[in-house]
């Protein structure tokens, strides 16, 4: 047994003393016999303490139980660890081994290390992985990450969501097998079979994918091998975003154009020819092509005796050759409707309508006939109610019709009659001419405003004369109209009527035409434009005697006008940056979003080469861009580099689009440019922040995996030197020592270099909240969720922003999830008072209309580990808002109502604020 009493120079002293760990040697007693100078540091300890018993040393708390620990050691043989606090804010864990000599245990051997940096580092690893999980849960798009076998590792909520799955369904699957099946596409294969093709560590590509619940969708996906230190790993990250909304309004602003196109070139001609084949013809082309029919054709409806007949007019799509081997439709049962005037007939498969295949010789096509599957037919009705005859448009694939395309060629069928009653008038009006001089006046009018129908009106004795057609455009039968000038102005429009008044009254005055735009009501109570002009004529003595008009149905080209209107506004108000440009890069149009965009006002771009704004290194890029533009190609969402005025370059995604004249030849292109720099910074954050965790997990696996066994390695070493005689072998043990010490010191510099240093600051809530509900929105919008946010008074608090920042973010994402789909969430920060001292505070209120919480379940709230969340929830979201409130001096309190249809929950955060908050340390 040792001595109870040994001397102060005691050889085994020299070599526990070198050691840092405190350590304690006791014998069988429990009496000290012997301690380090780290010891004596941390228990207070002096020569005098050698001999004392075990349980009058100063030692420190929570280590009341460590006398029976020592004698159960002894005892036994056997070793022991257990963890203790000092009381200010040191943790320490005590090893208690047996000491030994000769076989026999001759008493026990105390070490104590400080273990507070790793218990701090296990508490900051916690703390630094929740917030990266509510970062990447609260992103829309999803985030997946799978290792050299694709087997899903880890993925965020936006992931789960598109999938329909969670994370314990998905956890080590295999990635081919989410879904239905869609998933595993070539494309994907190749961006993930070969890592070492990957260009740069990362490889992007767009498809298309149908998903149960969500449907079809169009993705953007990106692959990017994870780096950890210097070297590759062999886990990827995917991102997948939801482009299917963006891609949709790309091509129906597209579309809109080119209907509009269509739309501008037809009245065109309508306002310009007169010749009534030509007129069907441009009618029947643009009806092919807004309804994207393979072919076209307009039939007179040309009955014979035997009501059969009917005469092939015009044809598009294909040479007239496809139908000279073939009689001309007759009075079918699908063929009929349309002649008969009775409405529009729309088929996505012909072969299934019920219809079909009714009347012989033929039963339904005939052989060698162009195939047709989708079939849509419209009449072609004049003013008067007359079937003229029916535009019909055929497809060989099935569903190619829509809505959209039948009350396009609907609109297009009453152009078809207007221009053909146009045509057949002046023909009319030009075969009268040789018969009446007074009628070449009418006919020149008429062809200077395009006549549908002519007046005229006696100033002496009121009697106003109308053509039937003139009648017809008014909505009235022949005879109906009343012949006085009163009669006219009750069909003109309540809000028209004194302007168009005011212009008879002029013309009257004067000896030149005049000529209004104004609107009508009809019978039916459908409202109609007019174009009308008249002039008043004069007898000798220049008394005003009669007055001779026109007036023509202008609703088509009004209604194409707020077609044109609708799509400006749009392009005004949209939110990219739309350009037009030449084929030689200059600018022809500049909406609002270029000019915030890109700084340049629409006067000093127009005219200008869009080069202005592309970086000198990519200038060639915009040589091939034009190129391929001229070539009638489209670019779909090409992601590149412009610049500001000011010198700021952005990462914007362009879709261009060739722009044609009325003859199909490329003229220009139309570009909508995309602000994504604040994607990109987001996509750079998302991989510093899982740098960061990687870091994190480092530093905890070097402190569990370097400091355990150091602590052996260096008892060991103790335990040698006390044995050890030879010179050499103690040199040798020196050495050992020291190299110890150095693998501690390379460990605390990596747990140091994980911490991050936050110092408090003065802070506003204000600008902090409108990023968040910023941050929150796309996320918010696709649930149908609303966020509403209201600063009352934004008093200065003295606090770590980013700590605030994940306090508010827990809270909104709490509430996110717990209002589902259609609910409301509000954010309120206001002035207040606490009530301990009644000094100066802000309240940060977050309420949500979800389904509120059990009283049974919020006293446990912020309890770490407790979660109501099956799929993503760890616990520990709450406990660390509670921990930082608290240590901020402020407090969080929750209320909720789980009443069905009146629930609601509303977490209350209250923080000091001014003066006060700014002197009072925020706590450890």
């Amino acid at each position: 047994m040792l001595d109870a009493r040994p001397a102060p120079n005691w050889p085994g002293m020299e070599l526990i003393n070198c050691i840092e760990l405190p350590i304690l040697i006791i014998d069988r007693d429990l009496t000290v016999t012997s301690f380090n100078t780290a010891a004596a540091r941390l228990l207070s300890l002096s020569d005098g303490d050698h001999g004392k018993r075990l349980h009058s040393i100063q030692k420190p708390a929570g280590t009341l139980q460590i006398e029976e620990l020592c004698e159960h050691v002894i005892a036994t043989g056997s070793s022991h660890r257990m963890e203790v606090a000092d009381g200010k804010g040191s943790r320490f864990s005590v090893d208690v081994g047996c000491h030994k000599a000769d076989q026999n245990i001759n008493g026990a051997v105390l070490t104590f290390t400080n273990v507070t940096a790793f218990r701090e580092s296990i508490e900051r690893a916690i703390e630094e992985r929740e917030f990266t999980k509510v970062v990447l849960n609260t992103i829309g798009d999803g985030l997946v990450i799978v290792d050299s076998d694709l087997k899903i590792q880890a993925a965020n909520q936006a992931f789960y969501s598109l999938f329909q799955t969670s994370r314990q369904e998905s956890q080590g699957t295999h990635l081919y097998h989410l879904g239905s099946g869609d998933w595993n596409i070539p494309r994907l294969q190749a961006l993930l079979g070969d890592n070492s093709s990957i260009e740069e560590n990362s490889r992007s590509l767009e498809c298309d994918l149908e998903f149960s619940g969500v449907g079809r969708r169009t993705l953007s996906l990106n692959a990017r091998q994870l780096m950890r230190g210097t070297h590759t790993s062999q886990t990827t990250l995917i991102t997948i975003q939801d482009i299917t909304e963006r891609k949709r309004a790309i091509e129906a602003l597209s579309e809109s154009e080119e209907e509009l196109r269509i739309l501008h070139r037809v009245g065109s001609t309508l306002a310009s020819e007169l010749d009534l084949k030509k007129l069907v013809q441009a009618i029947t082309d643009a009806g092919r092509e807004l309804s994207q029919a393979e072919f076209g054709a307009f039939f007179y409806n040309d009955i014979d005796q035997a009501g059969e007949k009917y005469l092939l007019y015009t044809l598009s799509g294909v040479p007239e050759t496809a139908f000279s081997h073939f009689p001309m439709p007759r009075n079918t049962a699908v063929f009929g409707p349309t002649f008969r005037g009775e409405g529009t007939v729309r088929v996505a498969d012909i072969f299934r309508d019920p219809r079909y295949g009714k009347n012989p010789p033929h039963h339904g096509i005939p052989a060698g006939h162009l195939p047709v599957r989708s079939y849509l037919a419209v009449p072609v009705i004049s003013r008067s109610g007359e079937v003229i005859g029916g535009l019909f448009f055929g497809h060989s694939q099935v569903g190619v019709f829509t809505e959209r395309a039948e009350r396009l060629i609907e609109g297009i069928a009453k152009q078809a009659a207007i221009a053909m009653d146009n045509a057949s008038l002046f023909d009319a009006m030009r075969n009268q001419r040789a018969r009446a001089e007074e009628s070449e006046e009418h006919l020149r009018l008429a062809q200077q405003v395009g006549t549908i129908g002519t007046f005229e009106w006696n100033v002496q004795t009121n009697v106003n004369r109308w053509t039937p057609t003139l009648e017809a455009i008014y909505g009235l039968r022949p005879g109906e109209f009343e012949g006085t000038l009163e009669a006219w102005q009750e069909l003109l429009h309540p809000e028209d009527r004194d302007a168009t008044i005011r212009q008879v009254e002029i013309a009257i005055q004067i000896d030149t035409p005049v000529q209004a735009e104004f609107r009508i009501i009809w019978p039916d109570g459908s409202v109609h434009w007019i174009l009308g002009r008249w002039q008043a004529f004069r007898d000798q003595m220049g008394q005003p005697v009669r007055m001779t008009g026109v007036n023509i149905d202008i609703t088509s080209r009004k209604e194409a006008e707020q077609v044109q209107n609708r799509l400006a506004a749009i392009v005004e108000s949209s939110d990219d940056a739309i350009v037009g440009k030449d084929l030689r890069g200059i600018v022809t149009t500049w909406n609002p979003a270029a000019e915030r965009m890109f700084g340049y006002s629409a006067k000093e771009m127009i005219g200008r080469s869009i080069t202005a704004v592309i970086p000198p290194e990519l200038h060639d890029d915009e040589r091939k861009i034009l190129e391929t533009i001229g070539r009638g190609e489209r670019i779909e969402r090409q992601e590149t580099v412009r610049v500001t005025r000011n010198g700021e370059r952005l990462d914007v995604s362009l879709t261009i689009s060739p722009v044609r004249d009325e003859a199909g030849r490329v003229i220009g292109a139309a570009s909508i440019a995309r602000d994504i720099t604040q994607e990109k910074k987001t996509e750079r954050a998302l991989r510093m922040t899982e740098r960061l965790a990687s870091v994190g997990r480092m530093a905890a696996t070097v402190a569990h995996e370097i400091n355990n066994p150091l602590e052996a390695v260096t008892n060991l070493v103790y335990l040698a030197k006390s044995s050890a005689i030879r010179e050499d072998v103690q040199k040798y043990l020196n050495s050992i020592d020291e190299e110890l010490e150095r693998i501690a010191h390379l460990t605390r510099q990596t747990l140091g270099f994980y911490r991050e240093s936050k110092a408090p600051s003065v802070v506003r809530i204000g600008p902090m909240l409108d990023s968040l509900v910023s941050f929150f929105g796309a996320r918010a919008r696709k649930r149908g969720i609303e966020i509403l946010s209201e600063i009352r008074r934004d008093p200065e608090i003295y606090a770590v922003a980013g700590e605030i920042r994940q306090v508010i973010t827990n809270l909104v994402s709490n509430s996110i999830d717990a209002v589902g789909s259609q609910g409301l969430i509000r954010i309120r920060i206001d002035a207040t008072r606490l009530h301990s001292n009644g000094s100066s505070a802000v309240r940060i209120t977050v309420a949500d209309s979800g389904p509120g919480i059990p009283f049974s379940l919020r006293s446990k709230l912020f309890e770490p580990f407790f979660t109501t969340k099956t799929d993503v929830g760890t616990g520990l979201g709450l406990w660390v808002c509670t921990n930082i409130v608290n240590r901020h001096h402020g407090s969080i309190r929750v209320k909720s109502n789980t009443t069905p249809g009146k629930s609601w929950t509303v977490f209350c955060v209250v923080l000091p604020s001014g003066l006060e908050s700014a002197n009072t340390p925020l706590k450890p």
